[in-house]
């Protein structure tokens, strides 16, 4: 059947009206249609009780085990390994937050940038220790020197 409004397409509802006393009244209509007429629009909504769906459900959860955002914000921890997926966005934005960045540039002490600027900071450290003689001085720079080269 096509669509009582529009005529062309076919119809996807078929509504029934029945009055005590009368034959039935059969109407057709198209979904383009129903969203049109705001009278259909209302009776299928009453009938089939559709609703929008409330603001609560913006609130994002773990497709796995039902995790929300605010219990990770709250605990700090995830609930699943999927909670990693679920809340990707979050987690990424807390730890740039945290660490000022996502990966590891190595052990280079706070304000170093570079390996060169670096090594140079243990030259001079080791050039005064020498000259004062200094053996545990010299000891503690040797280890740095150690944990580095393990690290790379």
């Amino acid at each position: 059947m096509t669509c009582k409004f529009c005529g062309k397409k076919s119809a996807q509802l078929v509504l029934i009206e029945i009055y005590s006393g009368t034959k039935p009244i059969t109407t057709h209509y198209c979904w383009k249609c129903i969203q049109k007429n705001p009278e259909i629009k209302s009776i299928l909504d009453t009938f089939l009780k559709i609703k929008k769906k409330p603001a609560t459900s913006t609130i994002k959860k773990c497709f796995f085990c039902g995790s929300t955002l605010s219990d990770l914000k709250r605990s700090g921890f995830v609930g699943c390994a999927m909670c990693y997926e679920s809340f990707r966005s979050y987690i990424i934005k807390e730890i740039k937050k945290l660490h000022s960045n996502l990966f590891h540039r190595g052990k280079f002490p706070l304000g170093v940038s570079n390996r060169q600027a670096f090594f140079n900071n243990l030259e001079d450290r080791m050039k005064i220790a020498v000259e004062k003689q200094d053996l545990e001085e010299i000891a503690e720079i040797r280890k740095e020197v150690e944990i580095f080269f393990k690290n790379v």
